[in-house]
């Protein structure tokens, strides 16, 4: 138990180094991204930063598997300079016994990071969203479950892209503040001349002498909020916990709408758990095998590299899903499945070859 600590903790400690580097890299490049927006309204510098971070966790899960696999690299490359696992293979400890420990320092890292995906990222990036919306364009704009919604005039004007929802939303008030008439848009653009053209747009307007119902292909206007509202729902970094997106997907199964893209990225968020411990697996081998005699630089080298493929697949896999149509559940899948064949192919490299019989 002694010596799985160790290894348990020794890759740990590596592993939360790498992760907290490619958080503050990310945070960086978030906080040149809000540079755009200071000085909007009352959006300044210190804002942009606490956006920044605010929106870290949000990274965690993207990261996790990354970190994992690099953290594994160097810390049992370390291990390894410094024959410490030389003397625990010494002791009695088969590459497998080492592996198995190893993946356990990955499951950590996973179940962390899925717990902050969950509870913590999707308030915390919803928080900023709204923080920002409220800086730039004043207290009439708000953010929240249901999407992002302005005033203008007599109106409130929503936009929510969650699917199985009408995309626009349009609430026109009387003098009095009853509603007055009830409008929804299947989409909405903006042309060049800053024109916001509502598509399938359906108007229930009520009156004392009854309720008239009016439909538009397209329905053009010119309203500067409204154009607004529209470029920030575009701009807006969004995060799903799992259980949002279950719900998600049930509501599309009840209106018989498409659940593929759904139903990819609720699997691809459970492979990444799955994907954390699969990696370090993978580099119990590596750092035994082919990166025996390799320095530091040339592992840190493989894992940037194995970490830009393994997004390359996902990205692949997700394309595959909304442009082919592809089975979701196979794709999401395919990456973690193919490191764990990655892992099989090399930990049978470094089985003893049997001496040939006369």
């Amino acid at each position: 138990m002694i010596l799985a600590r160790y290894i348990v903790r020794t890759l740990l400690a590596h592993m939360l180094t790498v992760l907290g580097a490619l958080l503050a890299l990310i945070t960086v490049f978030n906080f040149l991204e809000q540079l755009d927006d200071v000085g909007v309204g009352d959006y300044t510098l210190p804002a942009g930063g606490l956006h920044a971070l605010m929106l870290v966790p949000s990274w965690l899960m993207n990261f996790a598997p990354v970190a994992a696999f690099l953290g594994a690299l160097t810390g049992l490359g370390r291990l390894h300079q410094d024959s410490e696992l030389t003397a625990i293979r010494a002791a009695g400890w088969s590459v497998g016994r080492v592996a198995l420990t190893a993946a356990c320092a990955g499951m950590l890292l996973a179940l962390a990071s899925t717990l902050a995906g969950e509870f913590v990222a999707p308030r915390l990036a919803q928080a900023a969203d709204r923080m920002k919306a409220e800086l730039r364009f004043g207290r009439q704009l708000s953010a929240g479950n249901s999407g992002w919604w302005t005033a203008d005039g007599s109106r409130l004007v929503g936009i929510d892209r969650r699917p199985g929802n009408p995309v626009v939303t349009v609430i026109e008030l009387g003098a009095d503040g009853e509603v007055v008439a009830l409008g929804e848009a299947q989409d909405i653009r903006q042309d060049a001349d800053g024109t916001v053209s509502y598509f399938g747009y359906q108007e229930t307007r009520y009156s004392r002498d009854g309720t008239r119902i009016r439909d538009f292909a397209v329905l053009p206007e010119k309203s500067l909020a409204v154009a607004s509202l529209l470029r920030l729902s575009q701009g807006t970094a969004r995060f799903a916990s799992l259980r949002q997106l279950v719900a998600r997907r049930r509501q599309l199964e009840r209106a018989a709408l498409d659940t593929r893209e759904t139903s990819y990225e609720m699997n691809e968020r459970l492979a990444r758990m799955v994907t954390s411990p699969l990696l370090v697996l993978l580099a119990v081998p590596a750092v035994l095998g082919v990166l025996r005699s390799s320095r530091q630089a040339a592992r840190l080298v493989l894992g940037l590299a194995v970490g830009f493929v393994l997004a390359m697949a996902q990205d692949i896999a997700h394309s595959m899903v909304v442009v082919f149509r592809g089975p979701p559940e196979l794709l999401a899948w395919t990456p973690a499945a193919l490191t764990l064949i990655a892992a099989v192919m090399l930990a049978r490299r470094l089985r003893p070859r049997s001496a040939p019989t006369d």
